[in-house]
């Protein structure tokens, strides 16, 4: 990303929390305000606080903050962006399935985003299907961790992890395993 650019993550997996049922994170509600507070720290846009009475809002007041961000990087260099990436995507299509319930997907997805944003979606390749994608996508694969990859990133938060525990933590984490 061009220098001064922000990147805004919306994690949809919230810690395996996702289908909890005080854990609604693929509503609209609960996903655009945690979005444009985000904003808010980062770019200085207008916090969200309390909720709109009609869910088209939030959708308005995600594109003004959006935009308000665009201008604020690009203050800073006129090439910089703004990325909004959703993390574990099909996450939230499941919750919305299993709740029966409406996912923001669809909303941000048909969202009209302005120039300067950038949308990631982050999905399991074999959950792809899941997310209401248009004929706008590009995909990338992400290969799995190798088992020193794994052992490094567990070793940055427990260094003292034994070659055992960062075998078992590779395992338990690799959809390949």
């Amino acid at each position: 990303m061009p220098k001064e650019s922000i990147a805004i993550l919306y994690d949809c997996y919230g810690g395996g929390s996702f289908l909890q049922p005080g854990e609604r994170r693929h509503l609209t509600e609960v996903a655009i305000p945690q979005i444009c507070n985000t904003l808010a720290t980062e770019c200085g846009t207008e916090w969200m606080i309390g909720r709109p009475s009609k869910e088209y809002e939030y959708w308005r007041f995600l594109s003004e903050r959006l935009e308000k961000a665009v201008s604020y990087v690009r203050q800073q260099n006129p090439l910089a962006i703004v990325a909004i990436i959703i993390d574990a995507a099909d996450n939230s299509m499941v919750a919305a399935n299993y709740f029966k319930e409406e996912c923001f997907l669809q909303g941000l997805l048909n969202q009209s985003l302005p120039n300067g944003v950038c949308l990631i979606v982050t999905t399991r390749t074999e959950r792809r299907y899941l997310i209401p994608f248009e004929d706008e996508l590009k995909t990338f694969d992400l290969p799995p961790f190798e088992l020193p990859e794994s052992s490094q990133h567990i070793r940055s938060v427990f260094w003292n992890a034994t070659d055992s525990q960062c075998n078992e933590f590779h395992i338990l984490t690799d959809p390949l395993c």
